[in-house]
Order: C-alpha cells, then structure tokens, then sequence
C-alpha cells in the first residue's frame, strides 16, 4: 500500500468469514503492519456496555447512545466505536495484551481504562460503566405527576438563559430540591389596566423538569400584587404588581384592612411551552393574551403583560 505522507492513517482490512479490521495507525513510509483477522463467527473480545442518568423514582436506568469509545491496543493501532441505541460497543480484536480505552462524550466526566485480554479466545470481556454528570450539569429527571416525560440518558444543566420579551433576560438555576429551575427578574410596572407606571416588582420563572406536553404547566410566572387607590380614584377591581418594599408614587398607596395589614395575593400565570424531548434544551412559548381589565385574586395577568408577550429558554 502507498500513503502520501507520515501520520495517523484509517485502515481498512476485509475478508471473506472474517470481521471489518478498521483502525487508525500513526505510520511512515518502510514500515510493515501486522494485522490478525478475526473469523466472523467469534463473539467480541471486548464489549463495552455504557448508561446515563436513571430516573430514580420510576426505577428506570437510561442506556447511553452516542458516547465515543477509543481503545489501544499495545500495538499503536487506535479501534474506535460509538454506542447504539443499547449503549453497546463490540470490539473483534485478536491482539494479546492490555489495552487502554477511553469513554467520552459532552456532558460527562470522561472515563479512562485498562483491559487485558488473551489472543485467540472466542471468549468476550465484558465492560460495564455508568457515565456521570460533568461540571455544570445533574442528572435531574425524575416523574412528573399528571405529565408526559421522555426519559433521556443526557444530564440536564444547572443554568438556562430565560428571555421575557417584555421584561428582559435572566438566569434560571436548577433546584436539585425541588426539581425545577428557578429565576427572578426585579423590575417596574407599566401602565396596564388603570395601574401606574413605574412600580418596582419582581417576576418570579419556575420551569419544571418535564420534557414532554404535560398537562400541567412546565412554565410559571409569578409575582406579588396588591390592590391600588391612586390620585384619590380607587381602582378596586385592580390589583397591581408590586413587592411589600416598594415605595409608592404620591398620592398612591396600598389599601390596607382593618387590622392595618397590607392586602396582598399572589399573581401569576401558567401556560405550556413548546419544549424538546433532546438534548440540548430549547423552549419557547407564549404568553396568553391578557383577558379584560377585570382583575381578580387569581387573574391579573393583564396588568404584567401586554398582547404578544413570549418566552424563550435556551442553553
């Protein structure tokens, strides 16, 4: 065979009754190869058997398709295989000695090894790994009550960016208590549905851990609302976005009752976003248009978001 230059080199090798010889060789020219065929009928000599992250409460383990195993035997050839469907990778290699491997893929914590195996045993040395989390990521899925969820073998990460289209971005941190990711965006109100402008407040973005469309909601936007008696005209039906620190504008305060306790209850909305069932993750989704300024204790959307209002989460 003639090669145009030095360096590493795929090689190829095919015979009838014998398995593929497929390896990679750093080489020059002058130098002799050895190559050792294994007949077709032989089981592997080394199978590698790699899985994921696992969902601990249904009591799934995910296998782990896609991982890059690179094994080198002492001969300097390199055979590389990336695992199926099953997480498997077959190796047919006839070579006696120790071998060293490495399992990687992005992330993980890549996986560093030795093996040694006997020439010419129709006999299989089975390798058995679960790969973990690498920095900055978790195996984070678990079940989701009343929900659809794809079990994937691939962590999940501990940040995702969150764009709100009206209020700007942040960052949503991954709860391993709760299970869901969390972020907050501090910010003043707008002149929506007879409240004032300019009113500081805080949104509250909980995303929860399904992948698939789960009848419940895997987005929820909150924040803390009172009711408003502005320039003397009391908007009673009204009940503004605001944080129990505010300073209000003059002449507008937070009514109060009885007791001199402020009023305050909880807004938020909840909608589905489109989401992926892969690696990585991308969500997007948006906001119901806000009903009619008829606010109430457990609808005020429309006085946080104008018509058209969308989310996006990304990686």
């Amino acid at each position: 065979m003639s090669i145009d230059a030095s360096g590493m080199h795929e090689i190829i090798v095919t015979a009838t009754g014998y398995n593929t010889f497929d390896a990679k060789k750093n080489i020059s020219c002058g130098d002799t190869l050895n190559i050792e065929l294994v007949p077709s009928s032989y089981n592997p000599a080394i199978q590698f058997n790699i899985k994921g992250c696992c969902d601990g409460a249904l009591g799934l383990t995910a296998y782990l398709p896609g991982a890059a195993i690179s094994l080198l035997p002492p001969s300097g050839y390199e055979f590389d295989c990336t695992t199926n469907s099953t997480g498997q990778c077959n190796f047919f290699v006839a070579e006696a000695g120790t071998y060293s491997y490495m399992i990687s893929k992005s992330r993980f914590q890549t996986i560093t090894g030795t093996v040694t195996i006997t020439n010419c045993l129709n006999t299989t040395t089975t390798i058995n790994y679960t790969m973990d989390p690498a920095s900055g990521y978790v195996c984070g899925e678990d079940s989701c009550s009343g929900g659809v969820e794809a079990i994937i073998p691939d962590p999940i990460p501990t940040t995702l960016n969150l764009t709100d289209s009206v209020y700007g971005p942040t960052t949503l941190t991954w709860d391993p208590v709760n299970l869901w990711w969390l972020g907050t965006i501090v910010t003043t109100s707008m002149a929506l549905c007879n409240c004032p402008a300019g009113l500081t407040f805080t949104l509250t973005y909980t995303l929860y851990r399904c992948h698939g469309t789960p009848s419940g909601r895997p987005l929820g936007i909150t924040w803390l609302s009172g009711s408003e008696e502005c320039g003397g005209f009391f908007t009673g039906t009204d009940l503004c976005p605001t944080d129990s620190t505010v300073t209000l504008p003059s002449g507008c305060k937070i009514i109060q009752n009885s007791s001199g306790d402020i009023i305050f209850t909880c807004g938020g909305v909840s909608f589905p976003m489109t989401v992926s069932t892969t690696i990585p993750y991308d969500f997007s989704g948006t906001i119901p248009a806000p009903a009619a300024c008829v606010a109430n204790a457990t609808n005020q959307l429309q006085t946080v978001y104008p018509s058209g209002a969308t989310i996006t989460i990304t990686e």
